[in-house]
């Protein structure tokens, strides 16, 4: 399996269309049998780190199931 923990930290995210297209892209060169994609679960200790909505949870996940990925999103 493979982890990600999308986040946005000020300014800058990981969890675009581009981001998404980007780590479907190079998840495609590792073949995992499962990718699970997380969001802080807990308050994060500093305030300029944030977590996406659902709904850009949903989308990610769906970009890589695009690419035949098997998928699992933890909200």
């Amino acid at each position: 399996a493979i982890q990600i923990m999308l986040l946005k930290y000020n300014r800058i995210n990981n969890y675009g269309l581009k981001d998404a297209r980007l780590i479907g892209e190079t998840l495609l060169t590792i073949e995992p049998d499962i990718v699970h994609v997380y969001v802080p679960y807990r308050i994060p200790r500093l305030s300029s780190v944030s977590k996406p909505s659902k709904q850009e949870v949903v989308e990610f996940s769906k970009i890589l199931r695009e690419y035949g990925l098997k998928v699992k999103s933890f909200i």
